[in-house]
């Protein structure tokens, strides 16, 4: 038996042959602890090696104990008890079948149960556990966090606060999620796991994701219970449609050269431009003045004779002449007048 729980606050380091109480007060200790062991953590941070199985370990009053399970326990031996207190209990590592009985735990704690086959009792401080498969978790009073990713879990909702859960992520692994009077946050993994949402003869209100992120389908069961639960699920035809999309590829993509737009114009005329910007000009020209020229066309002879006659008789001394276009447009009759197309596409010339 050791006894340091009125030794002055000195750094000790203990190794036990096993079958030992180990009992520590106010000063740093380190304990390397053997097959049977009990070591008991005082008021201040200290640490424990578990790692040769079959021991009990209590976290002390005050500040941070970091603790070690049968991680190398050979064959056949026992596994390790890990029991709270008041300090902050940091659980670095455990071995496959350890046991946390953490419900009289009141200061934070962080699990590390990823072995599996382990049972994790919380009581009323915050706590944080990683589990593993074939794992059990009972979460306590107050709001804590269990990662459930593993799969293969049993996590039952405690009697108070919020409690978070994240789902497994591995297929045909899933775990199963109980809840009692406290809140839950549900949230899936990030892979197609089959968990078991079991909210039957619960109560307090429950938040249920079954919807998951885009990596997958997500395949849970949610048992609603009677109380104030929200549950988002996803459509089987919504699932359908995703899996039916091909997979996005790692080369990029190239940006494909858009065909220039054409003009309201052109859409109307059903793709003949040319035939509508030809009519134009062609219209444009017979409302032009022309001015033809030739011998003795639009001259005008200069004497005291009027201007008519002169002209008259320039026109009749040069018969072969052109007739003469006045450079003022006459005034068409409206049976003479041309009428504007019908159709802003006029048809090719033939």
């Amino acid at each position: 038996m050791v006894d340091f729980a009125g030794r002055p606050a000195l750094r000790r380091s203990t190794r036990t042959a096993g079958n030992i109480a180990v009992t520590l007060g106010g000063g740093p200790a380190t304990v390397y602890g053997g097959l049977g062991d009990t070591v008991n953590f005082g008021s201040v941070s200290q640490y424990a090696d578990g790692t040769a199985g079959n021991q009990k370990i209590a976290v002390g009053s005050g500040g941070t104990d970091i603790i070690i399970g049968s991680t190398l326990a050979a064959a056949g031996t026992g596994v390790d008890t890990l029991t709270g207190g008041a300090g902050v209990a940091e659980i670095q590592g455990l071995g496959k079948g350890d046991v946390v009985d953490f419900a009289a735990q009141t200061g934070n704690a962080t699990i590390n149960a990823i072995a599996g086959n382990i049972r994790v009792t919380l009581g009323g401080g915050p706590a944080t556990v990683y589990g593993g498969a074939g794992d059990t978790i009972n979460f306590g009073s107050a709001g804590q966090y269990a990662d459930g990713t593993a799969g293969g879990q049993t996590i039952a909702v405690g009697s108070g606060g919020t409690d978070l859960v994240i789902g497994s992520m591995v297929s045909s692994a899933g775990g199963h999620h109980h809840r009692r009077s406290a809140a839950l946050d549900y949230n899936p993994g990030a892979g197609a796991g089959d968990d078991l949402v079991n909210l039957a003869g619960s109560s307090g209100a429950a938040t249920v994701n079954a919807v998951g992120a885009d990596t997958g389908p997500v395949n849970d069961t949610v048992i609603a219970s009677n109380g104030g639960d929200s549950v988002w699920a996803e459509r089987a035809t919504d699932r359908r449609r995703r899996e039916r999309q091909p997979a996005p590829t790692s080369s990029p993509t190239r940006r494909r050269s858009r065909a220039p737009r054409s003009s309201s114009r052109h859409q109307r005329c059903g793709g003949r431009g040319d035939l509508w910007q030809l009519g134009r000009r062609r219209h444009r020209e017979q409302r032009r003045p022309r001015r033809l020229r030739g011998p003795g066309v639009g001259r005008r002879v200069r004497g005291k004779q009027g201007d008519a006659d002169r002209f008259s008789s320039s026109i009749r001394a040069n018969p072969q002449a052109p007739a003469r276009q006045s450079s003022r447009p006459r005034r068409k009759s409206s049976s003479t007048a041309r009428q504007a197309p019908s159709s802003p596409c006029p048809t090719a010339p033939k």
